[in-house]
């Protein structure tokens, strides 16, 4: 076996260590193309894929030719033209649906099919080549050492596809290396005897004068020198585009307000400014999804966001711990050539502070900064049914007593003031958990639960206790309430309803005189009721002429003199006659018609009467 190794005792290594740069320089060429032309689509996909196998193939045939220049007398010996340009062609033509096959298989393939077309492409350039020497060529090789050579170089191919498509970055350039050793492997395996050593030197024959060994290395490099600087170019130009794309479109995403995640799903790749921001760190380390979203912890979830196209609110944990409510969009996009997944991150603390602004608004009074009507229904009712409870609900309705009249002799200003101080005093008085609003212009409203004893007793409690002087110090129109209160029952679970009850038993009190303090009472429905007629049958009565005076003399004590005459209004009500004044008076003035339209009516019957 050792005495059928080839002799290198008349070769050249200056050369082999050119054809070895040549060799080099060529597969990272290729490598880095290759990997190009997986990361497009389209005619420039094609246009890349069949660039590099020119340069592959120029490359290698290049190196072949220089590998020969190191054989003995190698400067005298002369080609075949046709089997020479073949050569090139061949490796040139059958490294395209090497590379092809190798872009269209998966990363984590173990697919020999790549390495198999490289060992048949770099075999039969080189075989062809050693066949355009003449007779001295392929006879000489022993059919044993092509078959190694062939073997060798294709298991040298296949540990660099294997490393392109397991390893990434800058490590993928170890598939180069691997296949340089595939090549040069399958060069010198494959080499004739004769052309490495003195021995048979001189009888080699000289008789194929076509093109020297020297013209066709330097036509081949010249090509190879070529193309890659026109690959250079290409690299510079397109490596320039790539950064400024990159720089204008990190400009932009770091110009949005809201943050941009790009992820494969589970892991985040890049994201912009204003995420990491919010996410209160720096990408200066590795992060999973998870560890700012735990609800996207899995691709699922993530695919299952992106096919609702719609956003979900949830919550983000940034770097220090604090949850914030974010709203979160997923698409699917293209990203450095592979398709990855975009987030769109919205920061909704600001939107939630002007929601919870706005809900405090719309249930809050703005001069008190109690709770408004809508509120204390609302909560009213929620307490009505809660079922914990062992004792009833109790509504007590406050209203300030001649309200009106401190607005108008002191001033709207001091009417507000008068409000705020009842408001606070409110809040004194009643207990922590009770409920509180300003339901109207001067009436308060407090629900609370209470033991049935105790509830007669807290009522006068707040009767008594805001029976206060003006804010300002001034006594000359003091401050007193009237409240009314009503218990719900076992069945009330409205809280519009006790209120309403309560407002009944306000106005009992109210019509009780001032100051008092009443509970509600079925029976205040029908008075109630009868007032409403009533006040209905006034304005009517009004509008047809049913009211009517009646002028009483007025006499002089001293000499019974007559000295004037009382004009007294009386009502003669169509199907209840004449209705006396103490049923109808205090409730016209109550309801205003004595204030505007009985002193009009009164002057015009007077003045047509006189």
């Amino acid at each position: 076996m050792s005495e059928n190794l080839p002799e290198f005792t008349g070769y050249n290594f200056t050369f082999a260590f050119g054809a070895l740069i040549l060799c080099t320089l060529t597969m990272l060429i290729a490598v880095r193309m290759i990997c190009r032309a997986a990361m497009v689509k389209g005619r420039s996909h094609q246009k890349r894929l069949l660039f590099s196998a020119c340069i592959a193939g120029n490359g290698v045939w290049a190196t072949h030719f220089v590998a020969m220049l190191g054989c003995a007398n190698s400067m005298a010996t002369t080609y075949n033209v046709p089997l020479t340009i073949l050569s090139m062609f061949v490796a040139m033509g059958l490294f395209v649906p090497t590379w092809w096959s190798e872009c269209r298989t998966p990363n984590r393939s173990r697919s020999p099919r790549t390495a198999l077309l490289m060992t048949i492409t770099v075999g039969s350039m080189h075989y062809i080549g050693i066949a355009a020497r003449g007779d001295t060529g392929l006879e000489a090789i022993p059919p044993f050492w092509i078959i190694l050579s062939l073997t060798v170089g294709f298991a040298f191919f296949y540990a660099g596809t294997l490393l392109l498509r397991q390893q990434r970055g800058r490590r993928r350039s170890l598939a180069a290396i691997a296949w340089v050793l595939g090549i040069c492997s399958l060069h010198f395996m494959g080499m004739p005897d004769a052309y490495l050593s003195h021995e048979t030197m001189g009888d080699m024959p000289q008789h194929i004068a076509s093109l020297s060994l020297a013209e066709t290395v330097g036509a081949g490099a010249s090509t190879f020198l070529a193309l890659a600087c026109i690959f250079l170019l290409l690299e510079y130009q397109s490596a320039r585009r790539k950064i400024e794309d990159s720089t204008r479109a990190r400009s932009f995403a770091d110009a949005a307000l809201e943050g941009l995640v790009v992820t494969t799903g589970s892991v985040v790749l890049d994201a912009n400014s204003a995420f990491w921001n919010l996410a209160g760190t720096r990408s200066n380390a590795t992060y999973h999804l998870k560890n700012f979203f735990p609800v996207l912890a899995t691709e699922e979830i993530v695919q299952k966001l992106i096919k609702k196209e719609t956003p979900r609110e949830i919550q983000m944990i940034r770097h220090d711990g604090e949850r914030i409510p974010v709203e979160v969009y997923a698409r699917e996009s293209s990203w450095r050539g592979k398709p990855r997944t975009i987030l769109a991150i919205i920061d909704l603390r600001a939107r939630k502070e002007t929601e919870a602004t706005i809900k405090e608004l719309a249930i809050t009074d703005m001069l008190t900064g109690i709770g408004n009507r809508s509120f204390f229904v609302a909560s009213l009712t929620d307490l009505l049914q809660d079922k914990t409870r062992n004792n009833p609900v109790v509504v007590f309705l406050v209203d300030i007593d001649r309200f009106k009249n401190i607005n108008e002799t002191c001033g709207h200003a001091m009417g507000d003031k008068v409000l705020s101080h009842i408001a606070k005093r409110l809040q004194l008085l009643v207990p922590q958990d009770a409920i509180m609003a300003r339901i109207a212009g001067d009436e308060f409203a407090v629900a609370c639960v209470l033991s049935p004893d105790d509830v007669t007793d807290f009522a006068s409690y707040l009767a008594l206790e805001l029976k206060i002087p003006l804010p300002d110090g001034h006594d000359e129109l003091p401050v007193s309430v009237s409240v009314g209160f009503a218990v719900s029952d076992d069945d009330m679970q409205d809280g519009g309803q006790l209120l309403h009850c309560s407002g009944i038993a306000l106005l009992a009190a109210k019509q009780s005189g001032r100051g008092n303090v009443r509970e509600y009472d079925r029976s205040f429905d029908s008075s109630i009721q009868n007032r409403i007629r009533l006040e209905r049958e006034i304005q009517l009565g009004l509008e047809r002429n049913e009211f009517f005076l009646e002028y009483q003399p007025i006499m002089s004590t001293l000499d019974r003199r007559l000295v004037g005459y009382e004009a007294l209004l009386r009502w003669q009500h169509p199907e209840r006659g004449r209705v006396p004044p103490d049923q109808f008076i205090g409730i016209a003035e109550d309801c205003g018609r004595l204030r505007t339209d009985r002193p009009a009516w009164r002057l015009g019957r007077a003045q047509g009467l006189s």
